[in-house]
């Protein structure tokens, strides 16, 4: 996936998840499977983005190494230099992992809401 896509599929995921939850229990089912499909997709585009950053920041310290500018500035400096250099990926890195924990949060809110409603209507 590119960039451009990931982007896209995280803007996605957040509306969604943005959107209040229905009270209807068969809704609510429905929404659980949706939520449990996208934290299985959200895992795979962590660890594509993670892969891209990576890719990145190997490319950014080659090139301070390159153009020496392990020896000309101080190492806290070329960190920085080095971090921003992915700072698109580290955005959608971060990205994913709030959707996935969201998602997560919300599928167990959802559990627990049904199981109240099982007790209230059956009790």
């Amino acid at each position: 996936m590119t960039k451009e896509e990931l982007t896209k599929k995280a803007a996605d995921m957040n509306t969604y998840l943005q959107q209040r939850a229905d009270d209807e229990p068969a809704t609510m089912l429905d929404r659980m499977q949706i939520l449990e499909i996208m934290i299985a997709q959200a895992g795979e585009c962590l660890s594509i983005s993670k892969q891209n950053q990576d890719a990145i920041i190997h490319e950014a310290i080659t090139n301070a190494t390159e153009m020496s500018l392990d020896e000309t500035l101080p190492a806290s400096t070329l960190n920085l230099f080095i971090k921003t250099a992915a700072k698109d990926w580290n955005f959608l890195v971060n990205t994913f992992d709030r959707i996935n924990s969201a998602a997560v949060h919300q599928h167990d809110g959802l559990r627990t809401r049904i199981s109240y409603l099982k007790t209230t209507y059956n009790g």
